[in-house]
């Protein structure tokens, strides 16, 4: 297989899944592990809030690795791990958008990029998802 076939060739929905739930556990122990530090950068202080995140990340990071690892894979586990994905990513644009005004060049870049990836992977599990779990007719 040549270098350029592997930069087109898609990634598999268990590659997908897989990248998904590293960046999840990455930013979910971030935030269990910092939320002091996450709070000066995003200039809003909430420790709880910030621990129930990473919580949370860990433990949807969970479940992809279960899904990632199963024998066969569920075309409704992953469309959900997908959409809450998207459903991050419009959390994001209107957090966004409310708080524009308020928000640091720091902060509006974090939460951009975090939802730039978060974004990526959520496509890229759509497009395994169609072409690998199609409905059966």
């Amino acid at each position: 297989m040549s270098t350029s076939s592997l930069l087109v060739s898609p990634l598999s929905l268990r590659s997908a899944l897989s990248a998904n739930a590293l960046f999840s556990t990455v930013c979910g122990l971030v935030l269990l592990a910092a939320p002091a530090t996450i709070g000066t950068l995003l200039e809003y202080d909430n420790v709880l809030l910030y621990r129930l995140l990473g919580l949370g990340l860990l433990l949807f990071a969970g479940d992809l690795c279960h899904q990632a690892t199963r024998p066969q894979l569920t075309r409704a586990r992953a469309m959900i791990a997908s959409i809450g994905d998207f459903v991050w990513v419009v959390a994001t644009a209107a957090l966004l958008a409310a708080y524009w005004q308020g928000l640091s060049v720091v902060a509006v870049a974090l939460l951009l990029a975090v939802a730039g990836v978060v974004l990526t992977c959520g496509l890229l599990q759509a497009r395994g998802i169609a072409s690998e779990l199609a409905p059966s007719s």
